[in-house]
């Protein structure tokens, strides 16, 4: 059945137009059913067109190619990103919850407690424990928020260096926000998982220093192959910006986040602490 007007615009129609010229929806309508429901949701991860098979597909074999084509014009044929992202961000917090791939953060000892001569000793020993761990619990709940934040300045961090490449900021944040999401798919299906079976044991450490380096090396790639034109560029140099990001991004998370534990602590409360 085909309307007299689009649906979505209220666009006049001709009466012979598969889809409304104002707003590209198709003009032959019918009542929804399972069956369209799943046909929409099968067609959705594996049109050849804009899948989203097809986009991992593309960002697993060559980021650079998919990023470039995305901000020279080809929209139709990927994922909007930023949808992309909080596709990638939501199985990445829906991970982290199943496989709990952080190590417990350590309680109050009674015994130092115990040693501790004062109240006001005692209430600055404990609101360093209890801040602490909030703040460790923001950050294994709410790691998409952190990422999310984290986006934007990477993406400023490489337009400094590499702004001579003609790409410009919003370009390379969307270049960022492709390749971020991707590496925490990466995250989310191969390191939680083994993060969450490693807790307590030596390899642990050795597995988030695999995912920094993946992390980098993923990013450090796939930039290579964005930043290519107008002429090519040599790999070590958006990895040693993408590492450089990774310093940067670390040492503003933890000061922000010693600020928070220790922001009511006067100097020789943390001193105390710190002895202890």
């Amino acid at each position: 059945m085909h309307a007299t007007n689009c649906l979505n615009c209220k666009f006049t129609l001709q009466g012979e137009e598969n889809f409304c010229p104002n707003c590209g929806q198709k003009t032959g309508t019918h009542r929804l059913t399972w069956e369209h429901f799943f046909h929409e949701a099968w067609h959705a991860f594996t049109h050849t067109d804009k899948g989203l098979l097809n986009v991992l597909k593309g960002l697993a074999i060559n980021p650079g190619l998919v990023v470039s084509e995305f901000v020279e014009g080809k929209y139709k044929k990927y994922f909007n990103p930023i949808t992309f992202l909080f596709l990638c961000l939501g199985l990445f917090v829906l991970a982290n919850s199943i496989f709990k791939p952080y190590v417990d953060f350590p309680k109050p000892d009674p015994k130092v407690i115990a040693l501790l001569k004062t109240e006001e000793q005692k209430k600055q020993y404990l609101g360093f424990f209890e801040r602490s761990e909030t703040a460790a619990t923001f950050q294994q709940k709410h790691p998409n928020i952190i990422a999310m934040i984290g986006f934007p300045l990477e993406a400023f961090i490489f337009w400094a260096f590499f702004r001579r490449r003609r790409r410009n900021y919003v370009e390379v944040l969307i270049a960022i926000i492709f390749l971020g999401g991707f590496s925490n798919l990466i995250f989310t299906f191969v390191f939680s998982p083994l993060l969450g079976l490693a807790k307590h044991t030596d390899v642990y450490n050795w597995l988030l220093i695999g995912v920094l380096l993946t992390m980098v090396l993923y990013t450090a790639w796939g930039m290579k192959g964005f930043l290519t034109n107008p002429q090519p560029i040599a790999y070590w140099k958006p990895m040693l910006v993408a590492v450089l990001h990774m310093l940067i991004w670390t040492l503003l998370i933890t000061v922000f986040f010693l600020w928070y534990v220790l922001r009511d602590q006067s100097v020789e409360g943390i001193k105390k602490i710190l002895k202890i």
